[in-house]
């Protein structure tokens, strides 16, 4: 399964991205956020599974782009 973690950078959001990480069942997760620079230093500590995507959710067309 790949994972969305939309707002990734937020408490929540790094909390939940953390736990699919650690998923067997989660082969990639896309940290997700409009913090560039946030979410690339996220998806650094979450290791190899983890990548990182610049996204303005107001931004409908780059959303559908992501999905």
């Amino acid at each position: 399964m790949v994972v969305i973690a939309l707002g990734a950078c937020g408490e929540m959001g790094r909390v939940a991205a953390a736990a699919c990480v650690a998923s067997t069942a989660t082969k990639r997760v896309i940290v997700a956020d409009l913090n560039s620079k946030g979410a690339a230093r996220l998806a650094q500590e979450l290791g190899p599974k983890a990548v990182a995507r610049a996204i303005d959710i107001n931004d409908q067309a780059g959303l559908v782009s992501l999905l």
